[in-house]
């Protein structure tokens, strides 16, 4: 085993924990589509947060892109989905996605954990 301590002066450093979601998807992706949120996550039951730029709401419809249409259609989430192939546009539209975690939560601000 081996440890690498760094000392830093309080004050100077920062610290952000992110966890990220890894699916492996067919080599072809799904074209983007229209989803439905059907409940059934248990904890979860009316709406889905899927990371902290998506979430679905039960019985709503969604418009993603085609990575997140695969992802739903191709991961254990997708017994709890009703996907519909159809173009990505019109009301129903999902969030925009941070795409560096760093940079999202310097725009929430300074906030504290539980721990």
């Amino acid at each position: 085993m081996s440890f690498l301590y760094i000392f830093l002066p309080p004050g100077d450093s920062k610290f952000v924990s992110v966890t990220y979601r890894l699916f492996k998807l067919p080599a072809k992706p799904c074209e983007p589509a229209t989803v439905t949120y059907n409940g059934g996550i248990e904890g979860f039951e009316e709406e889905f947060s899927f990371d902290h730029g998506i979430v679905f709401k039960k019985g709503e419809e969604c418009h993603v892109k085609a990575g997140l249409a695969s992802i739903l259609t191709h991961s254990r989430y997708n017994k709890y989905f009703t996907v519909c192939p159809g173009e990505e546009k019109g009301p129903g539209k999902c969030s925009k996605l941070e795409k560096d975690p760093f940079e999202y939560c310097s725009q929430r601000g300074n906030k504290k954990g539980c721990c």
